[in-house]
């Protein structure tokens, strides 16, 4: 299991035990973790940093869910989830949570001692949808529902948790638009702080270009931190100037 995994875990009974309304946290040093809350509901989390096809993902929510016990799995959102402002074809595992959980699948991301929570929402109809990601969350915005599904893979009744609204029936209400200061992962990632000028960000984005670009760094790791790099310094570059180039 990745080092970051453990430390998402961490980080997230650290702030279960300061949160109002649970009554019990169960962790046994693996990547679930189980409370209970003030209500009497049980959830399970479940700290994924792997693809889950919709054959391994299908029997988590009904074991679950006949336990009585609702769901809540948290996804690297890095290398399985879309970035913020991407268009997207679901695969089918993606399709079933969006079902599940009212278009909104939850990520984490860690960053030295930070670790944030949030969700990415998928927007419009059809097949390609955009990604949509959330500010932060964390546990006081814990929510369970019960959720009946007519789609032919996920079709019954499940027991499913979120950090944020969790659709039934209802539509839920639309989570706030992302904005500059909601960008902390990506600055981070140009290792500058969030007040930075989009002057120090083209400084910081060419800097660590020159460092990590492939044909200059053979490091088998440069080429997926340049993914990074170019990724977030994109998503700045748009919300400051409204532009993709570079």
């Amino acid at each position: 299991m990745r080092f970051d995994t453990h430390r998402v875990r961490a980080h997230i009974v650290w702030q279960l035990m300061g949160t109002p309304g649970i009554t019990d946290i169960q962790d046994d040093g693996t990547d679930i973790v189980v409370v209970r809350t003030s209500s009497g509901a049980r959830v399970m989390i479940h700290v994924v940093d792997r693809l889950m096809p919709l054959i391994e993902l299908r029997p988590l929510f009904r074991e679950n869910s006949d336990a009585g016990i609702h769901t809540l799995p948290l996804f690297w959102a890095d290398m399985l989830l879309p970035a913020h402002g991407q268009i997207y074809e679901p695969d089918e595992w993606m399709q079933a949570l969006l079902r599940l959980q009212g278009d909104c699948i939850y990520g984490y991301e860690a960053f030295g001692e930070q670790v944030f929570l949030f969700g990415v929402h998928y927007r419009g109809r059809g097949w390609a949808r955009e990604a949509e990601h959330s500010r932060p969350l964390d546990f006081r915005a814990l929510h369970t529902a019960t959720v009946d599904c007519d789609w032919p893979p996920m079709r019954g009744r499940w027991l499913v948790a979120g950090l944020g609204d969790v659709r039934s029936g209802e539509e839920a209400e639309q989570p706030l638009r992302m904005s500059l200061p909601f960008l902390h992962i990506d600055f981070e990632r140009l290792n500058l702080p969030i007040d930075a000028d989009f002057t120090q960000v083209q400084r910081a984005y060419r800097l660590l270009a020159r460092r990590y670009h492939p044909d200059s760094n053979p490091a088998a790791e440069a080429n997926a931190r340049m993914q990074q790099i170019n990724a977030a310094y994109a998503r700045i570059r748009r919300q400051m100037l409204g532009s993709d180039s570079f």
